[in-house]
């Protein structure tokens, strides 16, 4: 059976998913230096500087369960995504409450999201299953793009932003 590289994602509570073996650039130890955005949803409250540039640090754990997170990031993972409705790529940060895992994922490991796992409806693009566990494949492109608005505050983490903070910040 061949396939193709993943990570294994664990964003606490219990919560895991799996994104491309090529969209994950970068690791951030904790602690690190996460910047508070005024106003934005509670699943979204940060931003890292990454490469010289803001990045916003998703919660998918906070986001999920529909409650801010207590939990501190053991380490943030900077991810990139293709934005087409900007025709771009973009990245954006995701708080783990573990080191990311390489996994192998295939065709054949295709399954259905499982009923007890409705709320990753919204942000899967699919699911596989591994080591007796259903796995779903995290959207980035929906997850980063303003896709999580009924969970939250803003349709989007720049429409979350202050209008002075977006005149300083020209990817968003």
């Amino acid at each position: 059976m061949s396939g193709q590289g993943a990570w294994l994602l664990e964003f606490g509570s219990g919560q895991t998913g799996v994104i491309g073996e090529r969209q994950l650039l970068h690791l951030l130890p904790a602690p690190l230096s996460l910047h508070e955005v005024p106003a934005s949803p509670f699943f979204c409250r940060h931003v890292v500087i990454w490469e010289q540039e803001p990045v916003p640090v998703m919660a998918l754990s906070a986001w999920l369960e529909g409650r801010p997170s207590r939990d501190e990031p053991t380490v943030v993972a900077v991810a990139a995504f293709f934005d087409t409705r900007a025709g771009e790529n973009r990245y954006g940060a995701l708080r783990l409450s573990a080191i990311p895992r390489r996994i192998v994922v295939s065709d054949e490991q295709a399954c259905e999201l499982p009923p007890d796992m409705a709320e990753w409806r919204e942000i899967a693009l699919s699911c596989v299953g591994h080591q007796s566990r259903a796995l779903p494949i995290v959207n980035l492109a929906h997850v980063f793009s303003g896709g999580l608005s009924r969970r939250g505050t803003a349709s989007s983490f720049a429409e979350a932003l202050p209008m002075e903070a977006k005149a300083d910040i020209p990817s968003l």
